[in-house]
């Protein structure tokens, strides 16, 4: 809005209003195939799909494949380009290096699968002809006003003076801000190079530096204990045990 683009929101009935002087809301449903995608999805030059469920793994398949394909059904040939949200989720867990937009995907995630799988259906429609596109793959997103379960935890911790690191100094920390998201997405939007090509999108900022960081907002000495990874593995194995 602020760069002068007229916005259409596809937003649930029980959504709070999002209409403004630039902004048209449109209530629909991801999971219903009805005229109301149709509507939102025509004539747009840009169409973000940021949509998903990320809690609940029994609406996962419904809302992030069968949604997705609802969507890029009724956006066919009536979009310009597509934006599509994925998740580094698609990479699985990995412990030790560092993952490019070339890694293997390995999701082991409902979530994680379920995001290929759109990745997929958006692609091969594009490949089709149906729209151009491009991909973009977030770690964990956070913000003032986005409830994120993780870092509110993270912080908890800290605050209650309960944090210790694990393990050697250097971990990065997946995360990025959501002004980060927006500004990347917009930037994809307006860019020729991003047609077809996928990106990456997190901060580069290592654990020791993010506690700091919150350690300071919340005028607290930051923690420094730190113990070895192997001796609390043995003990979580014989907790499980």
């Amino acid at each position: 809005v602020k760069r002068g683009d007229r916005v259409r929101v596809l937003k649930r009935a029980s959504s709070p209003g999002a209409e403004s002087a630039n902004v048209e809301a449109i209530v629909g449903d991801l999971t219903v195939p009805d005229r109301q995608l149709r509507e939102f999805a025509s004539g747009v030059d840009v169409l973000y799909h940021c949509a998903a469920d990320i809690n609940n793994e029994r609406l996962m398949q419904a809302v992030n494949v069968d949604g997705t394909r609802h969507l890029v059904a009724a956006a066919r040939g009536s979009i310009g380009r597509w934006i599509q949200v994925s998740s580094v989720a698609v990479y699985g867990h990995a412990q030790l290096g560092t993952i490019t937009e070339t890694s293997p995907l390995a999701p082991n995630t409902v979530y994680g699968r379920t995001k290929r799988e759109a990745e997929n259906i958006v692609q091969t429609a594009a490949a089709s002809g149906a729209f151009d596109c491009c991909t973009v793959r977030p770690s964990i997103i956070f913000g003032c006003d986005m409830p994120n379960r993780s870092l509110s935890q993270l912080v908890a911790m800290i605050d209650r003076r309960w944090f210790f690191f694990i393990g050697g100094p250097g971990t990065v920390m997946n995360y990025v801000h959501v002004d980060s998201v927006a500004a990347a997405l917009a930037k994809c939007a307006t860019c020729a190079e991003a047609v077809g090509k996928t990106y990456n999108l997190s901060e580069t900022i290592t654990l020791e530096r993010f506690v700091e960081i919150i350690a300071g907002e919340l005028n607290i000495k930051p923690p420094s204990l730190r113990l070895p990874e192997s001796a609390l593995r043995i003990i979580a194995a014989a907790a499980r045990a």
